[in-house]
């Protein structure tokens, strides 16, 4: 993935494949610190900034999760899953802690595990449960950042409504079978996103 995320990431320094292994050494981020996503900080255009230019780089040829098949079991409706489907590269887990602020004032994203090939706006879609969640945002606050974001101009309404219900649904699964802090506030934050899209 590193070759593909240059303009976004800590750069690859080196690989190492041995006894089963597979090691990456990244670039320090020096001095950098976890973003803040309440409102009004000055760290939220930065996270906009970063995924406007996600949202331009193809889905490299590697083997991917898909969109609209991660979500497949939370969407029943075949046209919404298909409004997930894209060639853009997303990075999809928005936790503060995968975002890192420089000095020089770049959002960092690192820890792409859950990278998927998706439609451009899902990444702004997700963006809106962290900052629900962590910066503890009302929801309308939240789509006023993902504004930001052309590829957010692109979201088909119901699609979007669809995509809310579908993460409620995940978020709330993941709380009952993995009860905590975390997974509750992104259940809460999941759940209170449906209701403010009219999903529930």
């Amino acid at each position: 993935m590193a070759p593909h995320t240059r303009s976004l990431s800590p750069a690859l320094l080196w690989r190492l494949e041995s006894d089963g292994w597979d090691l990456l050494g990244f670039d320090f981020v020096d001095d950098g610190r976890h973003a803040d996503y309440t409102a009004g900080s000055p760290d939220l255009p930065l996270l906009a900034d970063a995924l406007t230019v996600l949202a331009e780089i193809p889905a490299p040829a590697v083997n991917l999760k898909r969109a609209e098949d991660r979500w497949a079991a939370y969407i029943p409706e075949p046209a919404h899953r298909a409004a997930l489907a894209g060639g853009q590269l997303a990075h999809t887990d928005f936790n503060p802690e995968n975002v890192i602020i420089t000095p020089g004032r770049k959002a960092v994203l690192v820890d792409w595990a859950w990278s998927t090939t998706a439609a451009p706006w899902l990444d702004p879609a997700l963006g809106c449960i962290w900052l629900i969640a962590t910066g503890r945002q009302h929801p309308a606050e939240a789509e006023q950042w993902a504004s930001r974001i052309p590829s957010w101009l692109t979201v088909p309404p119901d699609a979007l409504t669809a995509f809310a219900r579908a993460n409620a649904r995940l978020w709330t699964e993941i709380a009952k079978n993995n009860p905590g802090s975390w997974s509750n506030s992104l259940r809460d934050a999941a759940n209170r996103y449906a209701v403010f899209r009219g999903g529930v």
